[in-house]
């Protein structure tokens, strides 16, 4: 359960977005981070979960939004399994605006936007 940093990234104007684990007593809590281009910590978000890892890949977009992928464990309210997840988080305030399961067993380990601004993501998996 040490803390980690699992994906980092900056938009255009240098503001800059991570996700990863810190360490809260015994276990952890899955978070995203946004840091202003001077440093200053903006805004926190717990995504939920305790036995997995969240914060795999972020990527903010022009639609003010940032999405973040990873994956859930299925003990967590509205978590349909063991399955990859997306969250979309507002780029001003970090609040949750959606959770997408994908309904695959397993993680997300990348997400971006196509030009059209659609999310794409990639998991472990094979299909």
């Amino acid at each position: 359960d040490d803390p980690t940093l699992n994906a980092i990234t900056a938009d255009a104007g240098g503001t800059i977005f991570a996700g990863g684990k810190r360490l809260t007593g015994a276990a952890g809590t899955n978070s995203v981070y946004c840091v202003s281009p001077s440093g200053v910590l903006e805004w926190t978000q717990d995504t939920g979960s305790v036995v997995r890892q969240n914060g795999i890949a972020v990527v903010p977009g022009t639609q003010g939004w940032v999405v973040v992928a990873g994956d859930r464990n299925n003990s967590w309210p509205g978590a349909s399994g063991a399955n990859a997840h997306l969250w979309r988080l507002s780029r001003e305030t970090g609040v949750i605006q959606k959770v997408y399961d994908t309904g695959e067993n397993g993680s997300a380990l990348g997400v971006a936007f196509t030009p059209a601004g659609n999310i794409v993501y990639v998991t472990d998996r094979l299909i």
